[in-house]
């Protein structure tokens, strides 16, 4: 008998965690769409947010995981108004970023913009790339990495979903290509 309620309650913890699974998987699927939609209102060559960019942010991130489903509502729908926001801050950091790694950082200009400023990314090594356009490399390669504590089937299935990229790790892996740089 004790084991047929064991198999019982091992089921019960299977289908709750299919359940839990699948509501983080249309969670990290609406914000798939709120976000290309964002990106059609801007120019061609402005930056944008990827996906993954936004659902990283913290207290989105948080709610997609954790989050009641009134909670991610209200998240899903103020998303669109942060974006602008969210926008010139990813912006502004990647650009700092960037610009440290340059040895010519110096003077009031968008050095990013510079014909002599290219860079690699030490991650996925793609052809050269400008610094405006390393701004928004979305790097193939993920970085996964072995959770030091044990983590949930919510945050287990965000982060297969939502995978980290060169721009998420603690350094960024781009590299400023001296040799292209000074070529150009």
């Amino acid at each position: 008998m004790a084991g047929a309620l064991e198999a019982l309650q091992a089921c019960k913890r299977g289908i709750e965690n299919k359940v839990l699974e699948a509501r983080c998987i249309s969670r990290v699927n609406r914000m798939r769409v709120i976000v290309p939609k964002f990106q059609l209102t801007l120019d061609p060559h402005d930056f944008c947010p990827s996906m993954e960019d936004v659902c990283r942010t913290p207290d989105i991130r948080k709610v997609i995981i954790e989050g009641t489903d009134e909670e991610f509502n209200a998240c899903a729908e103020g998303v669109t108004s942060r974006l602008p926001g969210l926008t010139s801050q990813l912006l502004k950091e990647r650009t700092v970023k960037l610009s440290a790694l340059l040895p010519f950082n110096e003077g009031p200009i968008n050095i990013l913009s510079l014909a002599t400023a290219w860079f690699t990314c030490g991650l996925c090594n793609p052809t050269l790339m400008h610094g405006t356009d390393v701004l928004g490399h979305q790097c193939p390669i993920t970085l996964r990495q072995s959770p030091e504590e044990p983590i949930g089937i919510c945050e287990a299935t965000f982060n297969y979903h939502v995978p980290e990229r060169c721009w998420y790790a603690e350094t960024s892996k781009f590299r400023f290509s001296e040799t292209s740089s000074t070529i150009a």
